[in-house]
């Protein structure tokens, strides 16, 4: 295989045969054969065509997910830095995200997806992981293992949540799932195994016990869900409705349904210990909901515009032919991206605070706080974070791997440099929307030296992503600190009340 390599074509049979070795290697459990493997895989891919590149990219990942099982038992299983996790996650999301991806048969992207999910799941990443196990549905309906394994993740995020309400309709649909995924059973859809339809109806059985045991029924009325407004203008409903379809409430709710009940953001910080700090937490977690809440209507406002808007009226621009465009409407869905990416960092700043890292200010980024600086533990993470025994903090560290900070950092995202470059140029230089990108061949009085060049899809694209990101971290944040709460040790009486709420007459 090497020697196909060399010359630089591979046939359908060649790049099958990698897939095998990788297979065989994961089964023998053969560390210097899967390393081997890695390192073979991308002269496979390079000399790959079509979404046979895509393919080998899955089976890198592969072997970097037999050894991440073969590294992680028994002694590195609560370990946070996992390279061998975030390679997996990194192979993954190239083959998803490899222009050759469209081409993929949809049995074999299901697949993938699948796998994402899991290592998402893995990773702690839950609603990542809930929405390709959905995505994965999506590509193939019937396939038991994505029912069976979004089942166990909204399990998971069910039993994490402090409103119990929540909780419920969250394992209801865990139930929902695991049910479904019994009732395919094994062989109709060619890729489930029977250990895991076992294994998910063990689940189910424990589920339905617990539930039937609290006193809930076999099957919620599902048509509660819809009894909620979204809103009394046309406007209003129309954004709300964005945001449902787009998953972006700060409310778990929304990770498991698109229905009105979803349609708010009721999160907030769970009881904790005030002493020494008094509301700060709770002032601060109200700014970061409220700038969330500005980046997201942003972006709806500007990638749902049509219209010219009245302030770009009596605004001089030049044509310069270079395909640009400018608008409010352009510079409000870059709004939304600065402003969710400048959450990150303020999650970074209440870490920072609450765990007490002792990280200067102004050093505090949500891409290197969690490792320390310098000294003989430089690039190690803080030692009180390893010893917290928080999956949701290491839901937010696995979480800024999607963000490159310095060369030599691990990422998990292939486009993780194009987020970072994208944010510096959005903040300190110059970043231009073009209808049509400048090339090799346009005349270089046309050529733009300074400006970082995008179309508006892939701004919004990106600006939806970090906007999703910035969720994902203030949920991941609370549940984090409501984590911490339940293990603190109260030997002291305590004083507990309740606060109030604003009102949103009063928001002005």
């Amino acid at each position: 295989m090497e020697e196909d390599c060399t010359q630089g074509h591979l046939d359908a049979e060649s790049w099958e045969l990698y897939a095998e070795l990788v297979d065989l290697a994961s089964d023998a459990c053969n560390e210097d054969e899967l390393t081997r493997l890695i390192t073979l895989g991308a002269q496979v891919a390079a000399a790959s065509t079509g979404w046979a590149i895509c393919w080998v990219l899955y089976c890198i990942a592969n072997a970097w997910s037999a050894l991440y099982s073969i590294h992680r038992y028994p002694d590195h299983v609560l370990s946070w830095q996992q390279p061998e996790l975030a390679n997996q996650l990194f192979y993954l999301r190239s083959a998803l995200q490899h222009e050759a991806a469209a081409e993929l048969p949809k049995a074999r992207r299901a697949q993938i997806r699948i796998n994402l999910a899991n290592a998402y799941n893995s990773a702690g990443r839950i609603i990542d992981a809930l929405d390709e196990w959905r995505s994965a549905l999506q590509d193939r309906p019937g396939i038991a293992m994505a029912f069976g394994s979004r089942g166990k993740g909204l399990l998971y995020y069910g039993r994490h949540l402090y409103d119990h309400g929540h909780a419920l309709w969250l394992l209801d649909e865990a139930r929902r799932n695991l049910t479904a995924a019994v009732m395919i059973g094994v062989g109709r859809d060619e890729a489930t195994y029977p250990e895991a339809i076992s294994h998910f109806a063990s689940e189910l059985a424990q589920l339905q016990a617990f539930l039937t045991g609290c006193g809930y029924p076999d099957v919620l009325d599902q048509s509660i869900m819809h009894d909620f407004s979204l809103g009394d203008s046309e406007r209003e409903r129309g954004y709300r409705r964005w945001c449902l379809d787009h998953r972006l409430f700060l409310n778990p709710m929304n990770d498991a349904f698109t229905t009105p009940i979803a349609a708010h953001d009721p999160l907030g910080l769970p009881d904790h210990m005030a002493t020494g700090v008094g509301i700060t937490y709770l002032a601060f977690f109200n700014q970061m909901k409220q700038e969330y809440a500005y980046a997201r209507w942003c972006l709806y406002a500007g990638s749902t515009s049509e219209d010219v808007h009245c302030a770009d009226r009596e605004v001089m621009l030049t044509m310069n032919g270079d395909s640009a465009r400018y608008s409010i409407a352009l510079e409000q869905v870059k709004t939304s991206f600065r402003a969710a990416y400048s959450v990150l960092d303020k999650v970074a700043y209440f870490i920072n605070h609450r765990w007490a890292l002792g990280v200067p200010e102004t050093r505090v980024d949500y891409a290197t706080i969690w490792t320390q600086g310098k000294g003989p533990q430089k690039g190690q993470i803080w030692p009180q974070l390893e010893a917290s025994q928080n999956l949701w903090l290491q839901a937010l560290y696995r979480l800024s791997l999607d963000i490159h900070n310095s060369d030599d950092q691990a990422v998990a995202a292939p486009d993780a440099r194009d987020i970072r470059i994208l944010r510096n140029h959005l903040e300190h230089k110059f970043v231009k929307v073009v209808d049509a990108k400048a090339g090799p061949h346009t005349p270089d009085i046309l050529k733009d030296h300074l400006a970082y060049e995008l179309d508006s899809q892939e701004l919004d694209s990106k600006a939806l992503r970090m906007l999703r990101t910035a969720r994902s971290a203030l949920i991941y944040l609370s549940l984090a600190l409501h984590r911490s709460e339940t293990l603190r040790e109260r030997n002291e009486s305590v004083l507990s009340f309740e606060m109030a709420t604003f009102e949103d007459e009063n928001k002005f």
